[in-house]
């Protein structure tokens, strides 16, 4: 992770970032578009915010999908 360079405050406060991102994301659908975010949409949304290259935002989606796969099978969900 480290040759990614994310700044310590990001990635202590990561779990936050990415529930504030989604809620902003949510928040602009409902009262402009009326439509579902998307996944790309919530990394957008941390990428302006906390000046992410597309390298980063890509690992971080890697991440997520890895963590959700691995989630989805500890707990047998499908």
């Amino acid at each position: 992770m480290s040759n990614l360079n994310f700044s310590k405050y990001f990635i202590s406060n990561y779990p936050l970032i990415r529930k504030q991102a989604s809620d902003n994301v949510r928040k602009y659908h409902e009262l402009i578009a009326n439509t579902e975010i998307t996944f790309n949409e919530i990394f957008e949304k941390i990428a302006s915010t906390y000046n992410l290259s597309e390298t980063q935002v890509n690992k971080l989606k890697e991440w997520e999908l890895e963590g959700e796969k691995e989630w989805k099978s500890i707990s047998n969900y499908k």
